[in-house]
């Protein structure tokens, strides 16, 4: 019975997309499809292609595609082939036709895996062509949603929590910071990673191929013939150019031979030593930053005298909170929460200048204030 109802359905589905009857074409008992060339009879059922637009009238016949031919075709737009203007269906296979598959003609011939897949292909092209100002897409499961452009992210039906304007998530290390930020951010640990990465890695000065050394000697031979030191990466060398001298130093130059490179020397610790080296680098610039002492704003000290900087810290620093100094012991406040940000050199000359801002505490407040008023004009 439901193979019964199942033909029946076919043959009215195929009755649904054969071509209108018209001179020309449309009493045709047998027709040739687009694509294998072969003829069939019209009863077997056919796809037609039809122009884009309802009222525009095509200006040549239709080509027509068997139902195995359309299936392929259809196997293949799964990924790769482009689909039909806003999402409608398929192109037609000439490449000289402007026509379109519409989609509600041959989706019932599909299987259930091509019909989903290209159901949603063509759902996402859909939403694409629309051209949304709010429409954003989870880069974890390609959702399509429309977001408030008040919103910095938005939190997918998949759990993800993503920004708005990149397909970054939105975490603690994106908050508080635009997409330009960690764009910059990202450069640099790409700028990192490559250095590290040019310690470790070698490549041969004659065929430019890279290798890593797992074991053996120092003396490496690339597949061209060419010969290099692993340690020292100096070219074209032989058994000679390594220390041979009875001495317990591992690294280093020999004081004996003066020579730097030993034939079995543990080049793993001299990567890690550079690698350390560089990241230390790093870690000292980012630590001097963030310790730099900010100097208070003494009555009858120039800005041009202090570092270069300093003004603007002072400015934003100062001015921000010129309401709430009142007294001297507001200063004096503001100068302990600063020592953080003092070597052990300042600490002293710091307290010094708030025992003498204590001591002369009604002769200061006015004149600290005027400087602060100098400042937020």
């Amino acid at each position: 019975m439901i193979a019964r109802l199942r033909l029946r359905f076919q043959s009215k589905s195929r009755e649904s997309v054969s071509p209108p009857v018209s001179p020309g074409f449309g009493k045709a008992l047998n027709f040739q499809c687009i694509i294998c060339f072969e003829t069939y009879p019209s009863q077997e059922g056919f796809i037609v292609c039809k122009p884009f637009e309802a009222a525009v009238t095509s200006p040549r016949e239709p080509h027509k595609l068997c139902i195995d031919c359309i299936r392929g075709h259809c196997h293949a737009a799964v990924d790769d082939m482009a689909l039909a203007p806003g999402g409608i269906g398929l192109r037609c296979p000439d490449p000289n036709c402007k026509n379109v598959l519409h989609f509600a003609d041959f989706k019932f011939y599909l299987g259930p895996e091509d019909h989903e897949r290209l159901a949603k292909r063509m759902q996402h092209e859909s939403v694409t062509s629309a051209s949304l100002s709010d429409l954003v897409t989870c880069s974890s499961c390609s959702l399509q949603s429309c977001v408030d452009d008040v919103y910095y992210f938005f939190t997918c039906q998949c759990g993800r929590v993503q920004c708005r304007n990149c397909p970054r998530a939105y975490d603690e290390k994106h908050e508080g910071k635009i997409c330009e930020e960690l764009d910059e951010e990202e450069k640099e640990s790409d700028k990192m990673e490559s250095k590290l990465s040019d310690i470790v890695v070698r490549v041969c000065h004659r065929c430019n191929v890279q290798y890593v050394k797992q074991d053996g000697c120092n003396k490496m031979t690339c597949r061209c013939g060419a010969t290099a030191c692993y340690i020292c990466r100096e070219k074209d060398i032989h058994y000679d150019h390594f220390c041979d001298c009875e001495t317990r130093q591992i690294h280093g130059k020999c004081r004996k031979c003066l020579k730097s490179c030993r034939l079995f020397e543990n080049a793993e610790e001299l990567d890690e030593q550079r690698m350390k080296q560089i990241q230390h680098g790093i870690e000292q610039v980012e630590s001097h930053y963030e310790t730099i002492p900010i100097p208070l704003a003494i009555p009858g000290r120039r800005m041009e005298e202090q570092k270069e900087g300093y003004y603007e810290i002072l400015v934003d620093e100062l001015c921000s909170k010129l309401a709430l100094i009142e007294s001297i012991d507001e200063i004096e406040r503001e100068a302990l929460t600063r020592l953080k940000y003092a070597n052990r050199q300042e600490l002293n000359q710091i307290q010094q200048r708030c025992q003498a801002f204590r001591s002369k505490a009604d002769e200061r407040v006015d004149e600290i204030k005027t400087i602060l008023r100098s400042l937020e004009t």
